[in-house]
């Protein structure tokens, strides 16, 4: 939470206390460059809302970053702060 509160790029939506508002679930999760945090992001999930039954799509969730990551861009960019297997 520190981290966030140190950041005034950071929006309301990443605040870990914003899931308690909305009907979201949430994951907070912090960006390290080794042993130091160089950004946070909070993910939000739900449950597509479509019957279980339905084929694939009936048991899916959803899950975005509403305007984040916050991430410290003077030492780590974006590309460095995702993990191997994604790319922009």
């Amino acid at each position: 939470m520190t981290f966030w509160l140190n950041r005034p790029e950071a929006s309301f939506l990443q605040n870990p206390h914003w899931s308690q508002v909305s009907s979201w679930r949430s994951q907070a999760l912090g960006i390290r460059r080794g042993e130091e945090l160089v950004g946070a992001v909070l993910v939000l999930g739900k449950r597509v809302p479509l019957p279980e039954r339905v084929p694939v799509l009936g048991r899916k969730h959803f899950a975005y970053i509403p305007e984040g990551p916050v991430l410290d861009t003077s030492r780590c960019s974006y590309a460095e702060a995702l993990p191997p297997s994604c790319s922009i």
